[in-house]
């Protein structure tokens, strides 16, 4: 059961959308031509967006690793893939824990499992099984979270959710 945020009126929800293999120039706010991805130009639009951003490495694995714990991949040891980082590191959600916040997480990804130590700091973290399918894994979120982010006061992570699960059934992402 979530626990209340004593604070839910004066701190915004933070959703962190990460699309591993997603290039920033499909946008049409980094200078796509087309709208090929209407909703999430949108949800770009009204978020907060860091546009000098690089990648701590080449692949998923350390990459999030990184993200997570705020440290470099030597630093971390998340380098192979039968490598994991070490549970004594900080990482991102439990920093946000600590904070007051809930905490989730859904992916489908191969290297962003409990295997791999994704889930530290997660109240719940979901991984569906079987094909990928975005309906299915919204699904799995809501389900494990008891309501999830959506939930008590945290709007944002279901609005942003529905207009790209919209966009999804008609072919725009």
């Amino acid at each position: 059961e979530w626990k209340a945020r004593p604070f839910a009126a004066r701190r915004p929800d933070v959703v962190l959308f990460l699309a591993d293999t997603f290039r920033a120039d499909l946008l049409q706010l980094h200078g796509a031509e087309s709208a090929l991805t209407p909703n999430l130009d949108a949800l770009a639009q009204r978020s907060v967006r860091f546009l000098a951003a690089r990648s701590s490495a080449t692949w998923t694995l350390p990459t999030h690793a990184s993200l997570f714990t705020g440290t470099a991949p030597p630093q971390h040891g998340a380098e192979r893939k039968a490598q994991t980082f070490p549970a004594e590191f900080d990482t991102l959600a439990e920093l946000f824990q600590r904070a007051g916040y809930r905490t989730g997480a859904v992916t489908d990804g191969l290297y962003l499992t409990r295997a791999y130590g994704m889930d530290q700091g997660f109240e719940w973290f979901a991984t569906p099984k079987g094909p990928w399918s975005l309906p299915k894994t919204l699904a799995a979120a809501l389900s494990c979270s008891g309501g999830g982010p959506a939930s008590g006061g945290g709007g944002s992570v279901r609005a942003s959710s529905r207009s790209y699960a919209d966009s999804r059934s008609t072919g725009a992402p």
